[in-house]
């Protein structure tokens, strides 16, 4: 069987799961929880951002075939210091010295978990730039 159709089965099993968690646990009040109680200025940002977060599930579903599960989870670890980034250019958060030194650290230390990856790990991204430009996004 092909890998990805495993992976898209798990994310499937995946969503099912917790529509029906969601389902049971919201019984009776469903309606004003998802509908209701939505600004809805702040409808086309919440449907980009759900669209994004399935998105992201997905693709490190899918790294997972090409990369071993603590490497996906490290490079996914990144979310918080590209949230730091955008919130200093965009919004003109500032840094502290200590938080700027501490995500610099982190940054170049995913690097070298990436960079220093041996076996079959280094033949995927050699053979699979996509496998890494997915792993990267």
């Amino acid at each position: 069987m092909n890998p990805l159709v495993g992976v898209l089965q798990f994310t499937f099993i995946r969503g099912v799961i917790c529509t029906i968690m969601m389902l049971v646990w919201g019984f009776g009040h469903l309606k004003h929880d998802l509908i209701d109680s939505v600004d809805r200025k702040s409808l086309p940002s919440l449907i980009f951002r759900c669209s994004q977060g399935g998105l992201s599930v997905f693709i490190s579903f899918m790294c997972i075939k090409f990369f071993n599960v603590s490497t996906v989870g490290i490079v996914c670890s990144l979310t918080p210091l590209f949230v730091c980034l955008i919130a200093y250019w965009l919004l003109g958060e500032r840094l502290k010295t200590f938080d700027q030194i501490a995500l610099v650290a982190v940054f170049v230390s995913v690097c070298m978990v990436i960079l220093g990856a041996n076996g079959e790990e280094s033949e995927t991204m050699g053979s699979n730039p996509l496998a890494l430009i997915a792993l990267i996004s």
